[in-house]
């Protein structure tokens, strides 16, 4: 699904989930999660949305807060079925990151590709030949 194929609640949720703040660590958290889970090769797609789903549902709540009149809650200012076109959004959006190397790095070593394991290893090599120059 696309975002230009949300509906209006859908586009307002998935904006305001992207650009709250308090929200950034759940959704990288779930992120690093998922990438794991990819790379031991047990990565499901409706369990991802699941994921996401806590994401969505906790954004929900905080824009009901934020914006919902006092006691709103965020289930009832999006249904059910705008909450799930955000999930799969957003789980799209991970997986073409994913395919792109974005998470590569937050493995755990024994899953990181030989080129990332090589790179990381000579730039702490430069800092350290750095470090030892400035003294």
């Amino acid at each position: 699904m696309e975002i230009s194929e949300l509906s209006v609640g859908a586009h307002e949720l998935y904006l305001f989930i992207e650009n709250e703040g308090k929200l950034y660590r759940l959704h990288m958290g779930i992120k690093k999660n998922l990438a794991l889970k990819k790379a031991k090769g047990i990565y499901e797609i409706e369990k991802a949305r699941k994921a996401f789903s806590i994401l969505t549902r906790d954004g929900a709540d905080r824009y009901a807060k934020e914006f919902g009149v006092r006691g709103a809650r965020g289930v009832k200012m999006f249904p059910v079925e705008d909450r799930r076109q955000v999930d799969a959004v957003l789980e799209e959006i991970f997986r073409d990151e994913h395919a792109n190397g974005a998470f590569e790095t937050v493995l755990p070593q024994k899953y990181q590709k030989r080129a990332t394991k090589t790179a990381t290893h000579d730039a702490v090599t430069k800092l350290a030949k750095t470090r030892e120059s400035m003294r």
